[in-house]
């Protein structure tokens, strides 16, 4: 999987399924890039943060979760598709 950091593509090889070889079972296509959950969990919480109307940032580190999501995952634009997505996702749960 690819995800971009500080402008730059990069393969992400750190998680499991890849030195497993195995594809992730909640992932859909989005433009040129994946939505991914791991799990029921994270698609709830990944649901709640992009439907949210105000995103607030204070008080974060540099670590968590969210700051590490591409970049399109933020875009208020993206939202409704997005939407549609995590639908299509929860269904299979």
């Amino acid at each position: 999987m690819e995800s971009e950091i500080a402008g730059h593509k990069v393969l992400n090889v750190s998680s499991a399924n890849f030195f497993f070889g195995a594809e992730l079972w909640l992932q859909h296509p989005f433009k040129d890039d994946v939505f991914l959950a791991y799990n029921g969990e994270e698609l709830d919480y990944l649901e709640a943060y992009i439907s949210a109307g105000l995103r607030e940032h204070k008080d974060r580190t540099h670590f968590t979760l969210l700051e590490k999501l591409p970049r399109f995952y933020h875009e208020a634009k993206n939202r409704e598709a997005l939407r549609k997505i995590i639908k299509k996702l929860r269904d299979k749960v």
